[in-house]
């Protein structure tokens, strides 16, 4: 059995082998929640030209310094037209939020600080300095500058930013294609009525949405029985034109957990077969396919475990598939609401409820029976992680989080 850290290290090595995938055109509409696998340089200034940040008038600030003052309204300047008129002493010009800033003016004062005075006249109840609600033209960035690098998980900021530089169309990574095959004689499927020892089939159904949120292709497949050859041929099959194959169940130590033996006889070059994480220890990870390049993970039978070494070491690995800058998982620092013992020696991930006090993140620990628990799950936004030495943890100590929630890059 490896730690987790040993278990990341393997994996990142076996994906950064393995990757990155084909890069390819793509849409705006998309690229959303997959990797830029080119750089973006601005071609134009941002913003664009100096401008206002409020509706309200433009002025001289010198015209505003014994506020209150009455300026002369010349024009009015709406988004997207550009001004007319300089304001000259004792002028001003009516202007909305994003309008160009007219030579002459160097401020602007909000409508709610103003007062009308007749029909073109306007009041300055109080005074602004230059440079006040205007933003210069390229302060967020100059043209030529770089935009976005390559590596860049797109989010709706980063899509914005593409079409305000007129990329409509951008290099972005392939999504990976994940085979996802359920395991296992008593799983029928969801819409199937079970037998007295039947189960319905859930894993699948959660991998196939943790690998699309990841930026992936899911592809579930029927699920197949516990006998070597059916594994074996259901395996062989998936790994012919997939970069990922996931199992779910089948990896333990009973007379029925025939997984590793199966993915081994179809070609797979197993890295690790248990991790010392709770839940989720009997993990399978290997390689397989020319120039062992397709991953696969022989995950736990157990909806929670499966879950948790998917997000722990499945979805960090599809990141490093698509070339992603940032791989790892993000974690966020919370303090344990209350205290806890534990037998220690494998690094937990407890399911938890994040709020929020005035000292910050506070995580409460959902009671949970186990790594069969989907309600417990259910009911959490995060995993408390604890280290594997962790016994006795008092409550107020810090402790890292990983968000149920965060997707793609967080």
């Amino acid at each position: 059995m490896i730690g987790v850290d040993e278990a990341l290290d393997r994996v990142e090595e076996a994906a950064r082998r393995a990757g990155p995938v084909e890069a390819e055109p793509a849409g705006l509409e998309q690229s959303h929640g997959r990797v830029l696998r080119e750089q973006i340089i601005a071609d134009r200034d941002l913003p664009p030209f100096t401008r206002s940040a409020m509706d309200g008038f433009a002025v001289r600030s010198a015209d505003t310094r014994n506020a209150p003052a009455v300026l002369t309204v010349i024009e009015e300047i709406p988004a997207g037209h550009s001004p007319t008129r300089t304001v000259g002493a004792g002028e001003a010009s009516r202007i909305m939020t994003g309008a160009m800033i007219p030579p002459g003016a160097d401020a602007v004062q909000m409508v709610a600080k103003t007062e009308p005075e007749g029909a073109s006249r306007v009041r300055i109840l109080q005074a602004v300095s230059s440079g006040e609600h205007v933003r210069r033209a390229g302060e967020d960035l100059k043209a030529g500058s770089v935009l976005l690098e390559p590596g860049t998980w797109l989010g709706a900021a980063e899509i914005a930013l593409l079409a305000s530089c007129g990329r409509v169309t951008v290099s972005v990574a392939r999504r990976p294609r994940v085979a996802i095959l359920p395991t296992g004689d008593e799983l029928v499927p969801p819409g199937a009525h079970p037998g007295p020892a039947q189960i319905r089939e859930s894993n699948g159904q959660a991998l196939a949405v943790l690998v699309s949120d990841s930026g992936a292709v899911a592809r579930p497949l029927p699920i197949v029985a516990d006998r070597i050859d059916a594994l074996r041929e259901a395996a062989s099959a998936a790994l012919l034109d997939h970069d990922v194959v996931l199992l779910s169940g089948g990896v333990s130590m009973g007379d029925y957990d025939l997984v590793p033996d199966a993915l081994q006889s179809a070609g797979c070059r197993v890295l690790f077969s248990r991790v010392a994480i709770q839940p989720g220890k009997p993990l399978v990870f290997g390689t397989a396919g020319p120039g062992q390049r397709t991953l696969v993970f022989g995950l736990p039978g157990n909806p929670v475990s499966t879950m948790v070494d998917f997000l722990v070491f499945a979805r960090p690995a599809l990141r490093l598939l698509m070339g992603a800058g940032r791989w790892r998982n993000r974690h966020v620092t919370a303090r344990l609401a209350s205290p806890l013992t534990r037998r220690g020696g494998r690094q937990a991930y407890l399911p938890a409820v994040l709020r929020q006090d005035a000292g910050g993140l506070v995580a409460e620990l959902v009671a949970s029976m186990g790594s069969a628990d989907l309600v417990a799950l259910s009911r959490a936004d995060a995993l408390v992680i604890l280290p594997a030495d962790a016994h006795e943890v008092p409550a107020g100590i810090s402790v890292q989080a990983l968000l149920l929630r965060d997707v793609g890059a967080s």
